[in-house]
């Protein structure tokens, strides 16, 4: 898909929630949506960070499947 039509759409998405929820309605769910992202990436960070220094401690390796990491 080109970049203007992808920029395109979600402009108009974005003009639909505004039309059909409000103004403030679509902003608390831009930001809720933005939250949400960051959390995804500090997780992220906070596993990598973990996995680093388990392995410089030399502690045993850990079963991650059971983590909610992503």
């Amino acid at each position: 898909m080109d970049p203007f039509t992808s920029y395109y759409v979600t402009l108009l998405i974005i003009a639909g929630f505004i039309a059909f929820f409000g103004w403030e309605a679509t902003s608390r769910l831009i930001a809720y949506v933005e939250l949400l992202l960051r959390y995804q990436v500090v997780k992220c960070q906070l596993f990598l960070m973990r996995k680093k220094l388990e392995r410089e401690l030399g502690l045993p390796p850990k079963n991650w499947s059971k983590e909610d990491v992503f």
